[in-house]
């Protein structure tokens, strides 16, 4: 019941700062084409997108390249006249939502329709993602614990940026030899490779272990595979590179960088959205250079080379992360799915394992 009113909240913040409009342009501009006789498939693919901007939640567009074949007067009539509307329109809405921390998952839809605006023939379908059971099917279960007994290694996992070692729930431990890790002393002072080598040496990460990183955590974890042949690795709610942000978060780089120490301290120590612990580091000494520090690794970050087997994990309204392309499996919820939604976690966590264990890789 819990899930149904958060999906209808969101649906509902969606539909009246913006979506309406959005689906009324659309729906004008597919029945405009369509009585144009000879519009009549650019007709259907705007009516394709009045269904989308209608209701984006747990859908994406399927987009094809742009084609090079050169067009007749009505493709020209749109480039030039038509498609800015629409255009202009999402880009709009978008932009404003951008100021919204928590509201950068709607911005990311209405930039995706503003970038078919100007051939909407572009989208040739609306994928629904395909989300993860929270249930175990009891033959998994049974072929999981027997894998777990014969297992040798450990199961390690690092929490959300400025999360403690004890935010993983007790159905974490059901993995198996659980050992949760705490790497908030390293968050603003350390490379991700430095933390990674600094939590290796310290919990005994050895070869043929498995690691699990959420957010923050699983970029370093990444680099983990630098030091150590692991067995798997297991990322939730974290990117492979900077390519895995939202791409207003590419122009965040240049401000920090513009912005003086006194500015970063007014943005970063005085906000009520950051947590305490942040609020007191980037007031104490050096606390500001530490924060840009931070800053400017994450969003240069290039990811790590994994010659591994990978299980990627996401939520669906992620305000940090869209989901990828390549995602193992898509759970209904947000940036924090790790806490949140850790049985469904755990569930799609068991299934890759014995997934790849049939597979004979693990």
């Amino acid at each position: 019941m819990k899930r149904i009113l958060s999906n209808f909240i969101v649906w509902a913040l969606w539909f009246v700062f913006g979506g309406f409009v959005s689906t009324l342009t659309w729906l004008f501009f597919g029945i405009f084409f369509m009585l144009t006789v000879v519009g009549f498939s650019r007709g259907v693919a705007c009516l394709r997108l009045a269904w989308y901007a209608l209701c984006p939640m747990g859908k994406r567009l399927v987009i094809v390249p742009e084609s090079s074949k050169p067009g007749g007067a009505l493709k020209f009539l749109w480039l030039i006249v038509l498609g800015m509307w629409p255009f202009g329109v999402h880009l709009v809405i978008g932009t404003c939502w951008v100021f919204s921390l928590f509201g950068l998952p709607l911005a990311d839809r209405f930039f995706e329709l503003a970038s078919v605006s100007f051939n909407p023939r572009r989208v040739k379908g609306v994928r629904r993602n395909k989300y993860a059971d929270a249930r175990v099917p009891k033959d998994v279960e049974e072929e999981y614990e027997a894998w777990k007994g014969s297992f040798k290694g450990r199961i390690f996992a690092l929490p959300y940026m400025n999360c403690r070692a004890t935010s993983f729930k007790h159905v974490w431990h059901t993995l198996g030899d659980f050992k949760p890790m705490d790497s908030r002393a390293m968050m603003f002072t350390h490379t991700y490779y430095e933390t990674a080598k600094e939590l290796v040496e310290t919990y005994g990460i050895k070869d043929g272990d498995i690691v699990i990183g959420t957010c923050l955590g699983g970029m370093i974890v990444q680099e983990m595979v630098r030091l150590r042949k692991l067995k798997a690795m297991v990322l939730v709610a974290s990117p492979r590179s900077r390519n895995d942000y939202y791409r207003m978060y590419h122009y965040i780089k240049p401000l920090v960088l513009a912005l003086s120490d006194r500015g970063l301290k007014w943005i970063f120590g005085t906000s009520p959205a950051v947590p305490p612990r942040i609020t007191n580091l980037i007031n104490g000494e050096k606390g500001a250079q530490n924060v840009r520090r931070f800053i400017i690794q994450a969003l240069g970050w290039h990811g790590v080379r994994i010659n591994i087997p990978m299980c990627r994990i996401h939520g669906d309204v992620d305000f940090l992360f869209p989901v990828p392309s390549k995602c193992d499996y898509v759970l209904r919820g947000g940036h924090f799915i790790g806490i949140v939604n850790s049985d469904e976690c755990v569930a799609s966590i068991k299934k890759f394992i014995v997934e790849k264990h049939r597979e004979g890789v693990l």
